[in-house]
């Protein structure tokens, strides 16, 4: 748990120092030990897209939006569920059901939010009424 939390610190705070997710993996493969390569780069580029599109989502609502696009990055990787989500449109308070986890359980998250996800939300701001 320790080191989840520190993977997490060290996306946020790369994400406002200019990091790329290949430099926090080699940060989490370096100082916490006993982690292959392939699972430091998953969980950086995990931890990277969680913080960018927390990030999106708290200035996007700071100034108003509601809700965001859903996008992909539209090549063969992407997941199934993630290519019907693609140009959709989601409230920002009721995340769309994204992927299923153990024993069938669906998975709730924004895009950029789920393991290895490398979707991101476009936020949509609306014209209040004059």
């Amino acid at each position: 748990m320790e080191a989840a939390k520190k993977a997490q610190e060290w996306a946020a705070s790369g994400l406002s120092d200019g990091q790329r997710y290949a430099d926090i993996a080699q940060r989490i493969k370096n100082e916490l030990g006993g982690v292959t390569e392939s699972r430091a780069i998953c969980i950086a580029r995990t931890e990277t897209a969680r913080a960018r599109s927390n990030f999106t989502q708290a200035r996007a609502q700071v100034v108003g939006s509601t809700h965001y696009v859903w996008h992909t990055v539209g090549d063969n990787a992407v997941r199934p569920r993630h290519r019907e989500l693609d140009k959709t449109v989601h409230a920002w308070s009721d995340p769309p059901i994204c992927d299923v986890g153990a024993g069938g359980t669906p998975i709730r998250s924004h895009p950029g939010c789920v393991f290895n996800c490398r979707c991101w939300p476009e936020p949509l701001f609306y014209e209040k009424d004059k």
